[in-house]
């Protein structure tokens, strides 16, 4: 079974897609809470699988409770359930540590999909956004990273140790090191394949870069 937990302001939202999901043979919702409720306490009781988190108008209160769901409960998979796909609000949240952000416009089949998709894929990121958001997320995650940051994100990404970046660079691998610790956190990632999967995932890298030849 996949157990789900909601987060959301609306009661009846709350209700009618646990009713929904429920129905689903292998989802069961165990957990159903106001989204600016203390959640901390009932994620490390019993830690979802997939946590669905509404996203609000800003995006300000999911990305504070998406902090406190990767504490209280790391493995949990935060889903994002937005009426908008504002790109600073969806970026916000990405780099808070959502694994997938989707419009509550969405059909239920895809939503399921989403659920069933992010259970079964570890490193998975997915969005359901307009394809204007996308582009501006693209614009906007080239303009993120620095030019040297971006080289070294590449070579992580083709696979190279710390010492074949620094001397494929010409730099100190220690420069390296630092290099990857303002990734990490201009990515809101905690690894190296942490990163690369988030760079990947909202096109940040792409395999014809021409670093990765």
């Amino acid at each position: 079974m996949i157990k789900v937990g909601i987060v959301d302001r609306s009661m009846l939202f709350r209700a009618g897609l646990a009713r929904m999901l429920n129905a689903e043979p292998d989802i069961d919702v165990m957990m159903e809470a106001y989204l600016g409720d203390d959640v901390a306490v009932p994620l490390r009781a019993e830690p979802p699988d997939v946590l669905l988190v509404d996203g609000g108008d800003s995006g300000t209160e999911a990305a504070r409770l998406i902090q406190v769901a990767r504490q209280a409960s790391p493995a949990a998979k935060v889903v994002v359930l937005a009426m908008h796909d504002r790109p600073r609000v969806v970026e916000t949240l990405l780099s808070a540590g959502a694994r997938a952000y989707v419009l509550k416009s969405t059909s239920p089949e895809e939503l399921i999909t989403v659920i069933r998709t992010l259970h079964r894929e570890v490193d998975r990121v997915i969005l359901s956004v307009s394809q204007d958001t996308l582009n501006m997320l693209k614009e906007d995650d080239n303009a993120l990273l620095s030019p040297r940051e971006r080289e070294v994100i590449s070579l992580v990404y083709s696979g190279m140790r710390n010492a074949e970046i620094a001397e494929r660079l010409f730099i100190a691998e220690g420069t390296v090191k630092r290099h990857l610790t303002n990734i990490y956190a201009k990515l809101g990632a905690a690894s190296r394949m942490d990163a690369v999967n988030k760079a990947v995932a909202i096109g940040l890298l792409f395999p014809e870069d021409p670093v990765l030849k």
